[in-house]
């Protein structure tokens, strides 16, 4: 009996070692190897990162524009610019801050439009109060133009549009054969 036990803890051990030393071959394996690369790495994920969040505020433009014309809400009285072709990364971040704030700043007006509007269903009035009440005033200035802060800043915006969005292209009219639906996105 001692004669398997200790066959059986020789096995364990062995196993034990081989299981460790895969583990590390394993790392070794998926390290991106130094600090350059692991920047590289880095920069390349926060390029399409920011590249993606580029694409939605301007989906967010696009959200609100249909918004407008289907409850016959005034234009802005700034013109919102999307945000320039730049090469330089921080440029890019810069410009996205900004269009962010813009988009913030239109749909505030848009929602405060529509709370007053007494032409806009009772149940979208409310709703345009109710995000106008809930949104807080330092989500209204550009932010730091890091990733973070502008992932942060992507998702908290939205959170108000999106909803907006859905509920008033739920109350669109059907497209006809052949139009295009009031609330097409791509």
């Amino acid at each position: 009996m001692d004669g398997r036990r200790g066959s059986l803890r020789v096995v364990l051990a062995s196993v034990a070692i081989a299981v460790l030393s895969g583990c590390a071959d394993m790392s070794e394996f998926f390290s991106y190897g130094d600090a350059a690369e692991h920047a590289e790495v880095r920069a390349e994920a926060e390029s399409a990162q920011l590249w993606e969040m580029t694409i939605m505020a301007g989906r967010y433009g696009v959200m609100l524009g249909q918004v407008r014309e289907i409850l016959k809400l005034p234009e802005p009285k700034d013109d919102m610019s999307f945000p320039t072709d730049a090469e330089d990364e921080a440029k890019k971040r810069e410009d996205l801050a900004r269009y962010q704030a813009s988009v913030t700043a239109e749909f505030l007006a848009d929602a405060g439009a529509a709370c007053k509007r007494k032409r806009v269903p009772r149940d979208l009035r409310k709703l345009a109060c109710e995000q106008q009440a809930k949104w807080s005033n330092e989500t209204q200035a550009p932010v730091k133009p890091d990733i973070q802060t502008l992932a942060m800043r992507n998702d908290r915006v939205s959170e108000f549009i999106m909803p907006w969005w859905d509920a008033v292209c739920a109350t669109a009219p059907k497209p006809r054969e052949g139009d295009v639906p009031a609330c097409a996105m791509e």
